[in-house]
């Protein structure tokens, strides 16, 4: 069973994925535009320990179990994660 999709630049190359996620979401797109897409409720964090790497965007969809995290680097959307909400919020290399 699938029980995340994510969208990240291919291979740390820095090529942009030009395909969308939810809601109109992109790679490279201003936080504020991202935060205008999300629907309301999304959290704002600092991403891991470091709150100066960047924060994630976290949205949970009131009536089910899916959710997106949106990961904020320098300003701009860096990586995208949606599915199921514990597979959405796993951070790889984080123990």
């Amino acid at each position: 069973d699938v029980v995340r999709f994510d969208l990240a630049p291919i291979d740390d190359s820095g090529q942009v994925v030009v395909q969308p996620g939810p809601f109109g979401l992109r790679l490279d797109m201003p936080r504020a535009q991202a935060l205008q897409l999300l629907p309301g409720g999304a959290l704002a964090r600092p991403y891991g320990e470091d709150a100066e790497a960047g924060e994630t965007l976290l949205w949970q969809d009131p009536g089910s179990d899916l959710a997106i995290r949106v990961e904020i680097v320098d300003g701009t959307v860096s990586r995208m994660y949606w599915g199921a909400s514990g597979a959405v919020d796993l951070i790889e290399g984080c123990t």
